[in-house]
């Protein structure tokens, strides 16, 4: 039995002990295993298909969870382009369910095979052979299974779209007459949207990468509140947060964004707070717990300036080549995206800026010191290290 089809099993059985638990606490552990059957299962999810549970790319509850009937399962080829749209996104496919109780036989459907695909694909391709093969079925149980799933098919493709006065309206004139737009999230683009950029923000990183990469500016989007399972079947498995991409029109920066003379002179005070934190951390240079502090703090100044960096490479490429930029040689190549063969080619400048960077640290943690108390060599020293060993960051 495959993997998945155990864990349906299992978490059938805790479903079914819970709900059958008798007053003295004694589940009928046999009697529930017994009463599993993964063929009529199979058959209720079939019948279910395309009448209470329907295949969706386009969801109206994403829109409003009181919305129904609202269901778009859009079959568009794919082509080349250049648009961002249903079929030219590879994703899975999202399932709405008219009550959440049937989120069962949706799960069912969505188990992935021994090639990676859903139950709900082959079913739809009519691919006997791997079902059969994988589910252990036979294939008269197959093809009523089929039978059911293809004649609620056939009837739903006759019905007719309907909206709804819950979701946005887009009236646009055509002629004498319009047509009515209803505006729809695409909820399996919105689902893989929010796997990319967590596999780029949230993984962790490798220390030996050599590209690092950060999509900055998300906004999270909730769907469903305290009830995402009301939503739809992927909806319920994100826990109805999303994540979506900055779209604000483009910033006017101000020149004074743009350094002129050093990139730290940006920051003024805005990072006070870590250097009058690290500052008290070094009462022990050999304590393996402080040391360990220190370090997350010098990362975090660190993905700060990195910020600051990729920032000021998405301007136009050539500003700091302006009469009055003073920056550092090291700098200039650092930030500036004209230079950017120079930057990957040429490591001669990485090792200014780390210098700079580790003395600029000392400097701002001094500020809060007293004389006698300043950070020297030793300090110095161990921020050069923490840089480097980030160095692949600014690159």
């Amino acid at each position: 039995m495959l993997k998945s089809i155990e864990e349906f099993r299992d978490a059938y059985i805790k479903k079914e002990k819970d709900k059958r638990k008798d007053k003295d606490g004694i589940n009928e552990d046999c009697e529930i295993i017994n009463d599993f059957n993964l063929v009529n299962e199979f058959k209720k999810a079939a019948k279910l298909f395309y009448v209470d549970i329907s295949p969706s790319t386009h969801n109206g509850r994403f829109s409003n969870p009181s919305v129904k009937g609202v269901v778009i399962n859009a079959n568009c080829n794919k082509d080349n382009d250049g648009y961002l749209r249903t079929g030219n996104v590879s994703t899975d496919i999202d399932i709405s369910l008219n009550d959440a109780a049937l989120s069962r036989s949706a799960k069912l459907m969505n188990i992935e095979l021994s090639d990676g695909n859903t139950i709900y694909y082959h079913l739809n391709c009519n691919n006997r052979n791997i079902i059969m093969e994988d589910l252990e079925i036979s294939q008269d149980d197959y093809s009523e299974i089929y039978n059911l799933f293809s004649t609620n098919k056939k009837n739903n493709e006759n019905k007719l779209s309907r909206t709804s006065k819950l979701v946005s309206q887009v009236y646009f004139n055509v002629g004498d007459t319009f047509h009515l737009f209803s505006v729809l999230s695409p909820s399996c683009i919105m689902d893989e949207l929010k796997k990319r950029i967590s596999k780029i923000n949230f993984t962790k990183k490798d220390a030996n990468v050599e590209n690092y990469s950060r999509i900055p500016n998300l906004t999270q989007l909730r769907i469903g509140g305290a009830k995402p399972q009301n939503v739809s079947f992927m909806n319920n498995s994100n826990s109805g947060n999303y994540l979506l991409l900055n779209a604000s029109p483009p910033e006017l920066l101000s020149k004074r964004l743009v350094p002129k003379k050093d990139l730290f002179f940006l920051f003024n005070k805005n990072m006070d707070c870590y250097f009058k934190e690290l500052k008290d951390m070094f009462p022990d240079i050999t304590n393996a717990d402080m040391r360990s502090k220190r370090e997350k703090i010098i990362e975090t100044i660190i993905l700060k300036v990195v910020d600051k960096i990729f920032e000021l490479r998405n301007l136009s490429p050539g500003w700091s080549k302006e009469k009055r930029n003073n920056l550092p040689v090291c700098q200039k190549i650092l930030l500036d995206q004209i230079n950017e063969y120079n930057r990957l080619e040429d490591k001669v400048w990485l090792t200014d800026f780390m210098s700079h960077f580790s003395k600029w640290i000392l400097y701002s943690c001094n500020k809060f010191l007293d004389t006698d108390k300043a950070f020297g060599d030793i300090q110095l020293s161990e921020f050069k290290t923490i840089i480097k060993k980030n160095k692949d960051l600014f690159l």
